[in-house]
């Protein structure tokens, strides 16, 4: 029974027994100084019990907000393996170029992009995308460097110029056939990465960058996804990466 209950009786009960019992005026006095002693208690009472309550809830509150701002920073600090895409992972590349009006294209020789997807290609820029291929010279020590300690599945140096040569064959083609909209040059170097930079126009633009690691398969080179709009600051370098390696490329001559 809570204090406010017992004093509510013991009023009730003063209220009443003047009506069996013949109080004095300080007996009646004292019941009344009694009664409101009660009440006074009660209150009290009252107010010290809910203060005990509101504390405990304060508390209980207080956990669950720092349980949401432990979850908030772990969900703010995520994982690094999160960051990285493997090829399986991404979309079609026919579904990731629909829209596109520019195509950045930077790779080592581009063999196997240019062997599964000429066509592809050739698509859009019959649609109006202006496409830049940028890759090794094949004649360059940097093909050789590639060959060596880059490409996984290659069997030799020779083997793997020829691929470049293949790909440059097929991109010349695309040159020829769509002068103004397709473009190539050559690099003396080995790149880091490949740029796969997808331009757009009414929607955010996107790029995957691919890190050529040593000696490891095409499958398993890991992959960064980047949106203009929610990573502005990395896709912003990487498509300023492309533009440098253009500029210090050069042109590709059939003689």
């Amino acid at each position: 029974m809570t204090p406010l209950a017992v004093t509510i009786l013991a009023c009730a009960g003063a209220a009443i027994a003047p009506m069996f019992v013949d109080f004095t005026t300080v007996q009646l006095l004292q019941v009344v100084l009694a009664t409101l002693a009660l009440i006074g208690g009660s209150l009290l009472a009252e107010t010290i019990v809910e203060a005990r309550h509101r504390r405990e809830h304060e508390s209980a509150l207080h956990a669950e907000v720092r349980d949401a701002l432990d979850a908030v920073r772990r969900n703010s600090s995520p994982s690094a393996d999160l960051l990285f895409l493997s090829r399986k992972a991404l979309a079609p590349l026919e579904d990731r170029i629909a829209d596109a009006d520019t195509l950045r294209i930077c790779g080592g020789s581009l063999f196997r992009l240019m062997n599964e997807y000429s066509q592809v290609f050739e698509q859009r820029l019959r649609s109006g995308t202006e496409i830049k291929f940028l890759l090794t010279d094949p004649e360059s020590d940097a093909a050789a460097y590639l060959a060596r300690h880059v490409v996984y599945e290659v069997r030799s140096v020779d083997s793997y110029r020829a691929n470049i040569r293949d790909a440059i064959a097929e991109i010349n083609r695309l040159c020829q056939d769509f002068p103004g909209k397709c473009h190539l040059r050559l690099l003396d170097l080995a790149p880091p990465f490949s740029i796969f930079d997808v331009g757009r126009v009414d929607s955010p633009s996107t790029a995957h960058v691919e890190l050529y690691s040593l000696g490891s398969p095409t499958r398993s080179r890991p992959i960064i996804t980047l949106n203009e709009v929610q990573d502005p600051i990395s896709h912003a370098f990487f498509r300023t990466q492309f533009d440098c390696l253009w500029e210090i490329g050069h042109e590709y001559s059939e003689d």
